[in-house]
């Protein structure tokens, strides 16, 4: 590693603390209870950006030792010479100033809700429809988008311990790959296998972009 490596490395190293503790402050700040003892309402707090000033100096010093002797002579006349000590420093300063400012998640847009659920009008021992709600955080319905919908193997084996579940058998999925409509809504149905208990219970995992719920079904 290079000493201009080195130094971006420190710095990078330093903003990500600086970053980290506004975070957590911010989280302090929103655990305080919103009334007082009397149920009054008090006031919150929010940290909208911290300026900072950062200067680095880098000292760094190499030592190098050199050995010296005359190997042409007999053993007992070789001369022998104490070490020779090459010592190089060097400094670096850096300087840095700044502004880290907070972002809502999302970047300051509406956020992406999903809701999942079985309808309870269409269960069969064979099967579930499933149905799915694509929403913004202004409650704008999502149409055109496409939802990713997967079974979950890993969560479902660890709930279901009592029992070996066979991915090719135990349970698929009508469509993985769904688009919603204009009303924001999509569907699938989940069949079961023919020797999956009553009682299994299945999670699925529901996706839109960076967005995720999770739906868990039981036979």
């Amino acid at each position: 590693m290079n000493n201009n490596e080195y130094i971006e490395g420190t710095i990078e190293s330093l903003l990500g603390s600086i970053a980290d503790g506004v975070r957590e402050a911010q989280e302090s700040l929103n655990d305080l209870p919103p009334v007082d003892i009397y149920g009054r309402a008090v006031p919150s707090y929010h940290i909208p950006y911290v300026d900072f000033d950062l200067a680095v100096n880098l000292s760094m010093r190499q030592t190098t030792e050199t050995t010296t002797g005359n190997t042409n002579l007999p053993a007992i006349k070789r001369l022998r010479f104490n070490p020779i000590s090459n010592t190089q420093t060097a400094e670096i300063s850096s300087h840095i100033s700044g502004r880290i400012v907070s972002v809502p998640p999302g970047e300051g847009l509406p956020l992406i809700e999903l809701f999942a659920e079985e309808d309870p009008d269409k269960r069969t021992a064979k099967d579930r429809l499933i149905r799915i709600l694509a929403r913004n955080s202004h409650g704008e319905l999502i149409g055109g988008r496409k939802v990713e919908i997967n079974i979950n193997w890993e969560m479902s084996m660890h709930l279901n311990s009592n029992q070996t579940l066979n991915r090719k058998t135990a349970a698929r999925l009508e469509s993985s790959a769904l688009m919603t409509q204009e009303n924001g809504q999509t569907e699938t149905h989940l069949f079961f296998g023919q020797n999956t208990r009553v009682g299994t219970v299945l999670i699925l995992d529901i996706n839109m972009g960076n967005s995720m719920t999770r739906l868990s079904v039981i036979r």
